[in-house]
């Protein structure tokens, strides 16, 4: 399966690419192969999790348009940053420096059938 997320997905949500830039592709595709790693992690693939109905294509695409805005909309994973106007002070905190890729918790939960619960076992 090909990616499903374009570069349209991203200015769609807003971000604004550079002229001739080939970075956000560069972005969508890094963030197409670190979900299809993320989904083997957990034991499926893009194609079993269509193939189940847990998601759409238009879902995969979200979640990796996603993935890449994170890391195109803070290309210095800057988490903290703290400035002051008089006697002028700034303090930043780099946690993501070297740009990661990844996924939320609730965005691969998403991807992945339910875990079913003792309580919701039927016994017969």
């Amino acid at each position: 399966m090909s990616n499903p997320a374009t570069v349209d997905d991203l200015v769609d949500r807003g971000y604004v690419i550079p002229d001739g830039s080939p970075v956000a592709q560069t972005r969508i595709d890094a963030a197409w192969r670190a979900l299809q790693r993320e989904l083997r992690k957990n034991g499926t693939s893009v194609e079993a999790v269509i193939a189940t109905g847990w998601a759409t294509i238009e879902d995969l695409a979200d979640i990796v348009a996603d993935a890449a805005m994170r890391v195109l909309s803070n290309p210095d994973g800057v988490t903290q940053e703290q400035q002051s106007i008089d006697d002028y002070s700034e303090s930043r905190t780099l946690a993501n420096s070297t740009m990661d890729m990844y996924f939320t918790s609730a965005e691969i939960a998403g991807l992945l059938p339910p875990i079913p619960t003792a309580g919701s076992m039927r016994y017969t």
